[in-house]
């Protein structure tokens, strides 16, 4: 359904009604009619992949993951460790929060993103920090569905007037069970290298 707009222009009704009561109704009538567009669908009826990763599963509210998280750089494996993941619905299911604590060479680290799936362009995008990788700053990516999931592209900077660096990150939901999140780093030049990869295996909910 079309949506109504509840509030008129203040200014066009005051001159109106200054000229005549009768015409300054009906501006105020016309202005406090006009509609806008169709609502966007709610993402809960057209994205059943945020449902997968923090909705239903056999019957019950289940959105934690674990498994291993492995980081490279420059090529080279520098780290392999366990992670644990958390996906809670948002305002009704129209936002995904993944937030997750592992370590990174033996510290702890903790980050958390946002998940929102716009269904005006169509579009995933992301949120995120974290206290290794984005420890300053908050990287927005934003991407396309992919066949089990959806990939979105940031970028970030390394110093300041430096030229800034690419961040690809994809979902991949390969079954009900396992989530793969594999992040890929792009130098200003446009090489690429794979960054990060995490394996989740779902937890399933307790019995009760």
């Amino acid at each position: 359904m079309a949506r109504r707009i509840a509030f008129f222009s203040p200014i066009a009704s005051d001159l109106a009604m200054q000229r005549s009561p009768l015409v300054g109704l009906l501006v105020i009538a016309v202005l406090g009619s006009f509609r806008l567009g169709p609502a966007p669908q709610d993402p809960q009826t057209s994205n059943d992949l945020f449902e997968a990763l923090a909705g239903k599963w056999q019957g019950k509210w289940q959105g934690k993951w674990q498994g291993k998280c492995k980081t490279w750089s420059a090529g080279r494996l520098v780290d392999e460790s366990t992670v644990e993941g958390e996906f809670a619905p948002l305002l009704g299911g129209r936002f995904v929060r993944h937030s997750y604590l592992g370590s990174m060479r033996g510290k702890p680290r903790a980050g958390e993103e946002t998940i929102a799936y716009d269904t005006v362009a169509k579009k995933y995008q992301i949120s995120w920090f974290d206290a290794f990788h984005m420890n300053h700053a908050i990287m927005f990516s934003e991407g396309e569905k992919t066949g089990k999931g959806f990939a979105v592209l940031g970028s970030y900077r390394m110093a300041p007037g430096q030229k800034s660096w690419g961040w690809r990150t994809e979902y991949e939901l390969r079954d009900d069970l396992t989530l793969v999140i594999t992040a890929f780093n792009i130098a200003p030049e446009g090489r690429e290298e794979k960054a990060v990869e995490t394996i989740y295996q779902r937890v399933p909910p307790a019995n009760k």
